[in-house]
């Protein structure tokens, strides 16, 4: 199993919405088909807990990133879809433009360093 350090936790912690959002463009998910997806897709890098997955899903809605509605999915059980709204693409855009213009910074100086500190 892929162990993740608290470093990469933290970068996770900053960018977990901006993913959400992503995968939301595509279409509308419930919460363990949001988790199960970003696991899948980063090859189980990204691991949100439900804990940290719901609290963040009901802060979008109520800033307007995400509708949720309830849909049945057999006789009794209901599960919360959540798709994303017109703010919330505008948003991913904006998250996106930023993330890659971090990333070239970023890459940019790791590409300065001396050689000795490269990279094996």
């Amino acid at each position: 199993m892929l162990t993740i350090t608290d470093r990469e936790t933290e970068l996770l912690k900053g960018s977990a919405e901006m993913l959400v959002l992503a995968l939301l463009a595509g279409k509308a998910r419930h919460g363990y088909e949001i988790r199960q997806e970003l696991a899948d897709r980063s090859h189980q890098f990204v691991q949100l807990s439900f804990g940290t997955l719901y609290p963040l899903l009901n802060s979008m809605e109520r800033r307007k990133l995400i509708r949720s509605e309830w849909v049945k999915t057999g006789k009794v059980r209901e599960l919360r879809r959540c798709a994303i709204t017109a703010r919330g693409l505008a948003e991913l855009r904006d998250r996106r433009n930023q993330w890659e213009r971090f990333v070239v910074a970023i890459n940019r100086l790791l590409a300065s360093l001396p050689p000795s500190l490269a990279r094996p």
